[in-house]
């Protein structure tokens, strides 16, 4: 490198010399204009562009067609020649120096730059004349110089590797900004200028040419070459696109106009694009077999070499013919420069031949001067080898003749068979395709393997897939890549049957009437779940078909829109879980929360409006109706209290039966369910609370309990503060509000209890069923849902019975002996549950909550839904015979009202049962089967509906009947009591209910 800037590098040295070495050696440049050498090597004389490292003569006058006879052609050492009057100036003295500047712009000092080449400086032709390292070794911030005044006169282009973010340069010549950049940025076109006194570039930069080559193919032109001739049609120049998809020469010729010829190649001769610029313009294009004339170079001539003295000019010698053409000293007229072109047939690729060579066999040349012969195309051939006749090599559709059987060789000789195994593709004879097959020779397209059978490439036969089940996904198989129908492939390839177990896993809700199954895309039936592609395990889906609507896909992706989490059984944002369709639905903008809450306040409201209104102006005549038609009310609140506690039974044996992945009720029937839904008192599924907050199991338990135990506290404590009669708190009317309350909610919160105990296994890993979002294992919230349950149970499903009981038994001489259905005043907090009973059977309200227990929340505990239904057929059917047997009603009319809401919940059972039939035969007349099965459900509901309105239209008796026929049943029961109980008490029952009635 040059001055000042601690930059280092080293110039490249060969054929074109050292430049930077003879720079200190003026001795070496005193080579000038000789009597002996002409100048007609760009207006100076060959010895002379020796002296400045251009040599030898041979590559003057082959690369720039000079005419060195007579020229020492001496080394640049000084020997031979004779030295001129005067030594030109070294090359630091000329003007042309290009000169890098660098610049370290980092903030801190204590990082240098990395050591090694780091930009390139390279001539026209390609050639690396420079490398350098930028600031090498030196902290930043700083800068330096390359002064790069030994290169050669010449178009350069520096490119700069990567060097840092902070690194930065600029190229000056003759002390004008030419160019900058950064790193990893390149710039060409850096020409350094002609010298005032003596020419510096051979040529100059403003007589380059400049031919830009693609091949669309990307694979070269092929044997194809463009030629640059000049105005006296002289081959100056030729060249091609090696390989690749783009090139570019840049030609650097004497002034003067040129003209561009491209041929055609042996190759896809369609695929040849290329362009001529001059000046950085775009002057020409085409394709092969296009031409492009006035290609017009303009010359600078130098400034006027010194004076020299008179010299003798040598007797001129003949012209040198180039590729081409050949030497004919009698043409153009005896002159003794004539250069005939090649005639078709025949071709040259040397400069100075005496004639032109006949085209070797496969070969061909369609027009006059070429310098090579072409190959014929792909597929034709010619076989003259004689290489004495032109004319069977001039023509390439006469003389390139088309292969009858077979393909042409790689030297277009002959035609040769393709082999078995092969076929005929683009003209050549190619192997066949792995999955396909050649039985014979010169095959043109290669036949696909049969399904079952596979092939590697090359193949003469297919082969047939062998053991295991294997087989093809269909024809042309490289590989036996599938299994039969019934198997699926599993990880390690191997074919496994889709109906497995025994811990393989993989039975029902699988589909695998196909071939070509695999493990990772196995087709899921709807209504089932399953978690990873590896996995073999498949479950059913917790909320049915509709959370599952089945598919390729696995884990969340299986989910119907709505749903998520392990077996589908949560419900994502915005969506809500209906607990009797067992589906989850779209949230409609707070809707599903704001209207209930609208209908119930509403139904709140209205009553308490009316009740107001009516005890404040017919209270009397309230008291007189109630007075007068007590035991009609009496009558009608039993059997109201029945039917509820029927549809709760109803409501909660679909809850359960669903939460165990059993079917719902059958359509339309379901509806109605949706309907009486109320009667749960089940808060959290009517409001919809999911659509305004997302809450944990635990935190739902939570708010229950606490909601039902914050009402007790507030009965209890307005009944201690209200309380004037006797018997104190348990008279008062908020008391016995609240224990009905009890009531009629234990089936709930005996439900959420019993909900947050079950776990479902997912592929080794547990979930809440009730809440699949929540592991089972080593989770806080799960933890809490179990403690809260825990405790909902001690009071619930197990305290309030027992405390009951305990009440009906130590009254129970009281209730047995009452002479009115009420009793007396000392059992008002629990006359609704005995006053629906003939006084003997006091235990008998137990004994029915246990019922509503077992077919609400205690089939929740049931794993099997198929054992569910067994347990609540044996459940509902023994107590319609105990029932029927015993008729422990205090009516004849609530005897029969109970005989149908038993057979009531019996065909709820009997509809599951039905339904989970048809889905398992996937019945064509499933729909219709359910819309009969509900029409009767439905129909039964009406029955009992019209059963209790007709009573209320007919009206009961009256007090005084009434305490003829409680006295009948009390002296009867204190029989009971006693042990004396006789066949004629059930005559006086029967008697005394008939009264009743």
């Amino acid at each position: 490198g040059g001055g000042g800037g601690g930059g280092s590098g080293e110039s490249e040295s060969g054929a074109d010399g050292d430049w930077a070495d003879a720079a200190g050696q003026s001795s070496q440049y005193t080579r000038q204009l000789t009597g002996s050498c002409p100048a007609t090597c760009y207006w100076w004389d060959c010895d002379y562009w020796i002296a400045r490292g251009e040599g030898p003569c041979e590559r003057l006058e082959s690369e720039y067609w000079c005419d060195c006879t007579g020229c020492q052609c001496a080394a640049a050492d000084g020997s031979g020649g004779t030295e001129g009057p005067s030594p030109p100036p070294t090359i630091f003295d000329w003007p042309g120096c290009l000169m890098i500047k660098m610049y370290n712009e980092g903030s801190s000092n204590d990082e240098v730059y990395a050591e090694g080449p780091e930009y390139t400086i390279s001539n026209s032709t390609g050639a690396i004349k420079f490398t350098g390292t930028p600031l090498e070794g030196l902290y930043k911030p700083s800068e330096g110089t390359d002064n790069l005044c030994f290169l050669p006169p010449d178009c350069y282009t520096i490119d700069v590797d990567y060097a840092g973010s902070w690194f930065r340069w600029e190229v000056f010549i003759d002390n004008e900004l030419v160019a900058d950049g950064g790193t990893y940025e390149a710039v060409d076109g850096l020409c350094v200028g002609v010298p005032t006194s003596t020419p510096t570039t051979l040529p100059t930069s403003s007589s380059c040419l400049t031919v830009e080559m693609l091949d669309t193919g990307e694979n070269g032109w092929e044997g194809a070459q463009y030629e640059i001739s000049d105005s006296d049609d002289t081959l100056v120049k030729t060249g091609t696109l090696q390989t690749g998809r783009e090139g570019k020469d840049v030609l650097c010729l004497p002034g003067g106009c040129y003209s561009i010829y491209v041929g055609y190649g042996p190759g896809q001769n369609t695929e040849i694009k290329w362009k001529v610029f001059l000046f950085g313009e775009e002057v020409a294009e085409g394709e092969a077999g296009d031409s492009a004339e006035d290609l017009c170079i303009r010359s600078t001539p130098p400034s006027p070499a010194p004076t020299l003295p008179p010299t003798p000019q040598p007797t001129p010698a003949p012209t040198r013919c180039g590729p081409g053409t050949f030497e004919d000293f009698d043409a153009d007229g005896g002159s003794g420069q004539g250069c005939p072109l090649c005639p078709v047939g025949k071709s040259s690729n040397q400069t100075g031949v005496q004639d032109c060579d006949v085209c070797s066999a496969g070969k061909y040349a369609a027009q006059e001067g070429s310098t090579a012969c072409e190959l014929c195309p792909i597929g034709r051939h010619n076989t003259d080898t004689g290489g004495t006749d032109a004319g069977l090599h001039d023509s390439m559709e006469e003389d390139c003749h088309t292969c009858e059987v077979g393909i042409s060789n790689e030297q277009r000789t002959n035609c040769d068979k393709c082999d078995a195994g092969t076929e005929i593709r683009n003209g050549r004879c190619e192997d066949c395709e792995a999955g396909k097959y050649a039985d014979a020779v010169n095959v043109v397209t290669c036949q696909d393997c049969a399904t079952g059978k596979y092939s590697s490439a090359s193949a003469v036969a297919c082969e047939s897939c062998v053991g295991g089940f294997l087989t093809t996904r269909g024809e042309g198989s490289a590989s036996c890549d599938a299994c039969e129908t019934n198997y699926y492939m599993d990880g390690v390839g191997e074919c496994q049957p889709c109906d497995e177990d025994d811990e393989g896993n993989l039975q029902e809700g699988v589909i695998c009437t196909s071939k070509g199954n695999e493990l990772a895309t196995l087709k899921i039936e709807e209504g089932y779940y399953r978690t990873t592609p590896e996995s073999k395990k498949v479950y059913p889906c917790t909320l049915g078909e509709s959370a599952c609507p089945g598919g390729d896909r696995t884990g969340d992706e299986l989910c119907a829109e709505g749903y998520k989490g392990p077996l589908c059984g949560s419900c994502q944002k915005s969506f809500y879980l209906d607990s009797y369709s067992a589906k989850c639905l779209t949230c409609s903008n707070g809707g599903q929360v704001a209207t209930p809450l609208i209908i119930v306040s509403s139904i709140i409201g209205l009553i308490g409006g009316v009740a107001a209104y009516n005890y404040k102006y017919n209270y009397d005549a309230i008291m007189t109706y109630y007075t007068d038609r007590k035991e009609q009310l009496y009558l009608q609140m039993n059997q109201w209290t029945m039917v509820m506690v029927t549809w709760q039974i109803v409501s909660g044996l679909g809850q359960a039966h669903s939460f165990r992945g059993g079917s719902s009720y059958p359509f339309p029937f379901n509806y109605f369910v949706n309907v009486i839904e109320v009667f749960m008192l089940d808060f959290f599924a009517f409001f919809n609370t999911d659509c305004v907050r997302s809450i944990t199991y635990a935190e739902k338990l939570a708010v229950a309990f606490l909601t039902v135990v914050s009402l007790g506290v507030v009965s209890v404590g307005i009944g201690a503060c209200t309380s004037t009669e006797d018997g104190g708190i348990l008279r008062s009317s908020f008391v016995k509000g609240y224990i009905v309350l009890i009531y009629v909610v234990l089936p709930v919160m005996s439900s959420m209890a019993f909900s947050a105990f079950n776990c479902d296994e997912v592929d080794e890993e547990w979930f809440m069923t009730v809440d699949p979002m929540i592991p089972c294992h080593e989770d806080q919230r799960r933890d809490n849902a179990v403690f809260l349950a825990g405790v909902i149970v001690t009071i619930f499903p197990i305290g309030v019975p027992l405390i009951l009981l305990s009440q009906l038994f130590v009254n129970r001489r009281q209730i047995m002996k009452r002479h009115t259905r009420s009793g007396d005043k000392e059992l008002g907090y629990i006359v609704f549950l005995f006053r629906l009973y003939h006084p003997e059977y006091w235990y008998l309200p137990v004994v029915d909550i246990v019922r509503r227990l077992m077919l609400t929340s205690g089939l929740i505990m049931i794993k099997d839904p198929t054992v569910q239904l067994l347990v609540a057929l044996a459940v509902s059917i023994g107590f319609i015979v105990a029932f029927r047997e015993l008729k422990p009603f205090y009516e004849p009319e609530t005897d029969l009202l109970a005989y149908v809401c038993g057979w009531q919940i019996v065909l709820c059972v009997m509809s599951f049962a039905f339904t989970t039939l048809l889905q398992l035969q996937n019945h064509s007349s499933s729909l219709a089967v359910q819309i009969a099965i509900s029409v009767v459900m439905i129909l039964a509901n009406v029955a009992i509906v019209s059963m209790v309105v007709q009573n209320m239209r007919n009206g009961g008796g009256g007090d005084e009947d009434d305490d003829q026929g409680a006295e009948q049943r009390s002296v009867e029961a204190a029989l009971a009591v006693q042990g004396v109980g006789s066949a004629g008490s059930v005559g006086s029952k029967e008697e005394g209910g008939s009264a009743g009635g």
